[in-house]
C-alpha cells in the first residue's frame, strides 16, 4: 500500500491521466482517425471520377472535331440506304443512265422485298412488318439491249454513278446479230454490216434502311407499279399486271 498521502495522489493522478488519455483515444482521436481515412477514400474517389471525367471530355472534343467528317458519312450511309424504297426515283436513274449508255432498257422487274438480318432469318412480304433499323432488300432484275461497249457503260454507271447501292449478284447475256448501217462497197454496190447486239440481264439488289414500320407488302406493291413504267410496251404490260396482282395481294 502507498505509505503516505503524496504517493496516492501520484498514483491518482496518473490513473486519472491515463484515463483521460484512454478516453481521448476513444471519444476524439479515434473517430477523426476513421474521418481522416474516410476523406482519403473519398478524396482518392474523386480524383478517379475527374481523370476519368477529363479523359471523357477529351474524347468530347475530338467527336466533336470530327462531327462533319461523321455528318458526311451519314448522309452518304443514308444516300445508300434510303429509308424509303422510292422506286420510282430508281426508274428515272436507270433510264437516264441507259439513254447515256445508248443501250435499250427493254424491261425493270421487281423481286420479293425480303428483311435480312433478323434473328429469324429472311421475311419475305405479306408475312412481315419491318421495324425501325432493320434492312429491306428489293431483288431488281434489269434487261438491257446494247452493243458490249454500251453495256459495259451501262454496267458502269450502275457502280459507280448510281447514289444508292446496286448489289450485282449475277450477269446473263445473249448475243444477237442485228442490221446494222448500209456502208457503201468499192463495185458501186451496198453491203449491211451486221452490229452484234447483246441482251444482258443484270440480276441485283437494291437496299432500304427503313426509319419507321413498313409493311414489305406496301413496298412490293411500290416497287411493282414504278416498274410498270419502264422498258418495253410488253415489260410495261408484263410489270402493270405483276403491280395489280401485288396490290390485290396487299389489299
Amino acid at each position: 500500500m502507498l505509505a503516505s498521502p503524496t504517493s496516492r495522489w501520484s498514483a491518482g493522478a496518473v490513473l486519472l491521466t491515463l484515463l483521460v488519455l484512454i478516453a481521448s483515444w476513444f471519444l476524439l482521436i479515434g473517430p477523426r482517425r476513421a474521418d481522416a481515412g474516410s476523406l482519403r477514400e473519398q478524396t482518392s474517389s474523386a480524383q478517379s471520377q475527374a481523370s476519368s471525367l477529363q479523359t471523357r471530355i477529351a474524347q468530347l472534343k475530338a467527336d466533336f472535331a470530327d462531327l462533319p467528317k461523321r455528318r458526311e458519312e451519314l448522309a452518304a450511309i443514308k444516300a445508300e440506304l434510303p429509308p424509303a424504297a422510292d422506286v420510282p426515283a430508281l426508274v428515272r436513274n436507270l433510264q437516264d443512265y441507259a439513254a447515256a449508255a445508248g443501250v435499250s432498257l427493254d424491261s425493270i422487274a421487281p423481286g420479293t422485298p425480303v428483311i435480312r438480318g433478323s434473328s429469324t432469318g429472311a421475311a419475305t412480304a405479306g408475312t412481315a412488318t419491318a421495324q425501325p433499323g432493320q434492312v429491306v432488300e428489293i431483288p431488281i432484275v434489269l434487261s438491257v439491249a446494247g452493243d458490249y461497249f454500251e453495256d459495259a457503260l451501262f454496267v458502269k454507271s450502275l457502280q459507280t454513278k448510281l447514289t444508292r447501292a446496286y448489289l450485282i449478284s449475277g450477269l446473263t447475256s445473249t448475243t444477237q446479230q442485228s442490221a446494222g448501217t448500209v456502208v457503201p462497197a468499192p463495185a458501186a454496190t451496198a453491203t449491211v454490216a451486221a452490229t452484234p447486239s447483246i441482251s444482258l440481264q443484270i440480276t441485283g439488289s437494291v437496299f432500304v434502311l427503313v426509319d419507321d414500320q413498313t409493311s414489305l407488302a406496301t413496298v412490293d406493291q411500290q416497287a411493282k407499279a414504278a416498274a410498270a413504267t419502264a422498258g418495253t410496251p410488253a415489260a410495261r404490260a408484263s410489270a402493270a399486271s405483276a403491280a395489280a396482282s401485288a396490290a390485290a395481294s396487299a389489299s
